[in-house]
């Protein structure tokens, strides 16, 4: 990681290029919509249950690309994760496009997941460290579902009662419908882990909850088990396979 932590305006410049909306229609007819982002080599990280809540519509890259996918697995029953195979490809962006008062080398075409595991991770570990998090909530009279990005913070790190049995981060963006399955990024450039919930009692609307992102290990489990080594994120993969 970066020595410094990253602006958060840079971190978005940097980042949002690799998010997909990912459109869904529920047996009612109603559209809906979460995020998922790209981990590299056309794997797409996301929520389980943002696939899994409705038939899939959809996927459409940042730029609006609409993307194809010929693979999807998800974790076991109790880890709200999924991967997805697709063809997103930003090698014009990476070879062809300059980012003004930017180094051609500082652009990314997926986000680096963070080599934090469950057992490194304390109950202050990380707390009020900065996040951005991404994803596509509704916003009221908007004619078309576009990228929200949100500045927030650590709150604090919990281990819940039912499962899976992996520490969350709560963080201090409301955690609106939509934002599901979208990259909880560090002020130092890393994903720290994939916003899956709110934490509401008493049935109460989702907004009046703690948003709640699982953190990478169970992540990191599911790459390991399906033998996929996307882009950079392979090397920690390797790491964890051949100790040293």
């Amino acid at each position: 990681m970066p020595i410094a932590p990253i602006d958060m305006m840079d971190l978005y410049r940097k980042f949002h290029v690799c998010m997909v909306r990912i459109t869904t229609k529920t047996d009612g007819g109603a559209l809906q919509c979460g995020g998922a982002f790209h981990i590299g080599d056309g794997w797409l990280a996301t929520a389980r249950h943002v696939i899994t809540d409705g038939a899939l519509i959809e996927l459409q890259q940042h730029d609006s690309m609409v993307l194809q996918h010929d693979q999807i697995i998800f974790a076991s029953d109790d880890v709200d994760l999924a991967l997805v195979h697709t063809d997103f490809d930003l090698t014009q962006y990476m070879t062809r496009t300059t980012i003004k008062g930017y180094e051609q080398d500082w652009k990314e075409d997926h986000i680096i997941i963070g080599g934090h595991l469950d057992d490194w991770i304390s109950d202050d570990w990380m707390m009020l460290t900065e996040v951005l998090l991404m994803g596509y909530p509704p916003i009221p009279l908007a004619n078309e579902r576009r990228l929200v990005a949100m500045r927030g913070e650590v709150n604090g790190v919990i281990d819940m009662y039912r499962g899976p049995r992996h520490p969350h981060f709560i963080i201090s963006p409301l955690p609106r419908g939509g934002f599901s399955g979208g990259p909880v990024i560090t002020s130092y450039g890393a994903l720290l882990g994939v916003m899956t919930e709110s934490l509401v009692m008493d049935e109460l609307p989702a907004e009046l909850g703690y948003g709640a992102a699982i953190t990478v290990e169970p992540l990191w489990g599911l790459l390991m088990d399906n033998h996929i080594y996307p882009a950079s994120n392979a090397d920690f993969i390797r790491e964890l396979e051949n100790p040293s």
